[in-house]
């Protein structure tokens, strides 16, 4: 298994292929931002997924319809902005929309409702 750093030089080539192709505002460039951010919380790194993470959720909301990967970057950013102190109202707020958005997915995504609402019961939420 490859290294964070061969990891994160892998998303960053993406990032910058699909922003040249499609834009900066694409929804699958805010996929490769959200698969940033993941990789930085994984490494325990929250404040360095916070930009990536806080930018695949604008790019989202900047589009109508349902994005699939929406739901997990904003319950990413939601965990990245408790591990790293920030706005908790915020942060509850993205893991109660990630998890209203799991719930239109339907039942395939019991797991995923539940780790957010486990998120949300633990941090003050809901």
């Amino acid at each position: 298994m490859g290294s964070y750093s061969q990891a994160k030089d892998l998303y960053e080539r993406a990032l910058a292929i699909r922003e040249k192709v499609l834009g900066s505002e694409h929804t699958d460039v805010a996929d490769s931002l959200a698969g940033l951010g993941d990789l930085a919380l994984t490494q325990n790194l929250p404040t360095k997924a916070r930009p990536h993470l806080e930018r695949a959720v604008a790019i989202f909301d900047a589009y109508e319809g349902v994005q699939e990967s929406e739901y997990e970057a904003r319950f990413s950013l939601a965990k990245a902005l408790v591990l790293s102190g920030g706005d908790r109202s915020r942060a509850l707020a993205e893991a109660g929309k990630a998890a209203d958005g799991y719930r239109t997915l339907g039942e395939g995504m019991a797991k995923e409702i539940a780790e957010v609402e486990a998120f949300i019961s633990k941090h003050g939420g809901r």
